[in-house]
């Protein structure tokens, strides 16, 4: 009969993470359904904190991102681009002529320079249109920025989440391996006491060598993962153990976070932005029908400098069919726009409310499994003792200790499923990683 290991500190502290876990779920789950905004993103960021990397180092490998370095640029573009419409297209233009003026009375001709100084009038409301389109230009890019932080922040959610995924099915393949080879070497012993045929100890011998192919595999995705989120993500270090817990089971209304996740939603709120900025500039090119005047003062010398003139020109352009044309397609589209935006809601609201559904069955499942586990590792440990003690045959063994590590991979992945689906919900409802402003 084998006699019990004694526990690693790795393993105190997965056991211990066990009983923490649920209270810690299920406080997760219910801290969405809070109250303020700001004790609420303090509470899910310190309910994740086991689960995620800390959130100040997250924000400094996300600003330090080319990504984001790109988006400030691009934001800085877009807030010249606003200026440059503040300011109009209007341009001061100096114009400048001379001539040669013939008398009969007078051999030499007489020289007379003209020099003007012109520059077109935003009249008809134009300058108060153009001070909105820019203040909805910019409101536009800094939506659009917040856009590519949050988007970035769900990139590295991914690449964080796939690297436990691997982590989980290192440690699993590594678990089996251990079994398999203290399976191995019983089988040899009950074949040294005659207790067993040789093909059962091929049989543990074929079982260690497939545990040790997939451990080769896993640790191969393993590093795989691990290199990707160092290269893309410099300064963010993987972590060498996953934490492990059946969850409880939650009966929670996504239904009343809707209008929460449509009010922070960025690609809605840059939208219902652009939207706007489209209806401005239709009135804008609406606006352009009506000529903008030319206001000129100009100085002029006539007789060789005898006579001085100066005045004030004043020139209206005709507007033609173009600038009638530029103002109906703004305004249609600017009216696309805007229904685009109804169908875009009805969309994203059904898309949470289908993620928060998840959420909740997977929940249940997570539960389901760890229970059902559980049951499978006492079975499988019973079987293990009692093919020690001379009974069961190695096949039984195997079948049994494969099926309880096969149901323990897929209890630790189901649940780290619903740590991942609450991390991406309160993602989007800027409860953690709000790095947005």
């Amino acid at each position: 009969m084998l006699m019990r290991r004694k526990q690693t500190p790795r393993a105190r502290f997965l056991n211990a993470l066990r009983g923490v876990l649920p209270s810690v779920l299920l406080g997760a789950q219910m801290g969405l359904l809070g109250g303020a905004a700001a004790a609420a993103t303090a509470t899910a960021e310190t309910e994740l904190a086991g689960w995620l990397p800390p959130s100040n180092t997250v924000r400094e490998i996300l600003l330090a991102s080319p990504a984001l370095q790109a988006a400030r640029s691009r934001r800085s573009a877009q807030g010249f681009q606003a200026e440059a419409i503040r300011a109009g297209a209007a341009e001061t233009s100096l114009r400048s002529s001379l001539q040669l003026r013939r008398s009969r009375d007078r051999q030499e001709p007489f020289v007379e320079p003209v020099i003007a100084i012109e520059r077109p009038i935003r009249a008809w409301g134009k300058e108060a249109l153009d001070a909105n389109l820019a203040a909805q230009t910019l409101a536009a890019a800094q939506i659009e920025y917040a856009d590519v932080v949050h988007e970035a922040s769900r990139e590295l959610l991914k690449h964080w989440f796939g690297h436990l995924r691997a982590l989980i099915a290192r440690q699993n393949a590594a678990a089996a391996l251990t079994a398999a080879a203290q399976l191995q070497q019983l089988a040899r012993i009950r074949l040294q006491r005659g207790e067993l045929a040789r093909l059962d100890v091929l049989l543990a011998e074929a079982e260690t060598q497939r545990a040790e192919a997939n451990v080769h595999s896993a640790e191969g995705q393993l590093k795989g993962a691990e290199s990707a989120l160092r290269r893309l993500y410099p300064g963010l270090s993987p972590v060498d153990q996953v934490a492990g817990s059946a969850l409880p089971v939650l009966a929670l209304d996504g239904v009343a976070l809707v209008p929460e996740f449509l009010e922070k939603n960025h690609e809605l709120n840059w939208r219902r932005a652009d939207a706007q900025r489209l209806r401005l500039l239709g009135q804008r090119f609406e606006r352009d029908r009506l000529p903008d005047p030319i206001v000129g003062l100009y100085a002029a010398s006539e007789r060789s400098g005898a006579e001085q003139l100066t005045g004030i020109s004043l020139q209206v352009p005709i507007a033609g069919a173009t600038r009638t044309a530029n103002a109906r397609a703004a305004l249609a589209q600017a009216q696309s726009a805007a229904e685009n935006l109804a169908r875009l809601e009805q969309e994203l609201t059904a898309g949470f409310e289908a993620r928060w559904a998840e959420l909740n069955n997977r929940s249940k499942a997570a539960a389901n499994l760890a229970a059902a586990a559980d049951k499978q590792a006492r079975s499988a440990a019973s079987v293990r003792r009692a093919f020690a003690q001379g009974e069961f045959s190695t096949a039984q063994v195997i079948q049994t200790e494969r099926q309880a590590a096969e149901l323990r991979t897929q209890s630790q992945l189901e649940q780290l499923e619903v740590v991942a689906l609450l991390a991406q919900l309160q993602l989007d409802l800027h409860q953690i990683w709000d790095f947005d402003d």
